[in-house]
């Protein structure tokens, strides 16, 4: 089985999140992890892309608990805006952290920290 593609057809989004939504349940019973882990990590990306942020979240949870570490900062700047919205601030935190950690030199992350730093002054 071929691996995820990283192109998103936004025109066909309904499409493509359908058939990749087969891809992880896919590997999972094949116990083909690393492909399962990529294929949730992009799971996610489409669902946020999508607007679907609850779906997201569980498609981001599959993946650290499937040994997932790697998420491109753009994509967990997302995921830190969907613990937000959730209401989960120490989790929102504690991904922003992270993302910050991991992605120190990218722009986006500076962004995120410096997003981190306002919004969670007043739970200090």
């Amino acid at each position: 089985m071929k691996p995820l593609e990283s192109s998103i057809n936004i025109s066909q989004q309904t499409v493509t999140l359908l058939g990749a939504g087969v891809y992880p349940s896919v590997y999972w019973r094949a116990s083909n992890i690393p492909a399962y882990r990529e294929a949730t990590g992009k799971l996610c990306e489409l669902h946020l892309r999508a607007r679907e942020s609850e779906a997201a979240w569980r498609e981001y949870e599959d993946f650290l608990n499937a040994g997932g570490e790697y998420v491109p900062p753009t994509v967990w700047l997302e995921l830190c805006r969907v613990a937000e919205e959730r209401q989960d601030f120490e989790r929102a935190a504690s991904e922003y952290e992270k993302t910050c950690e991991d992605h120190a030199s990218k722009r986006e992350a500076l962004l995120g920290k410096d997003q981190c730093r306002s919004d969670f002054a007043s739970i200090d």
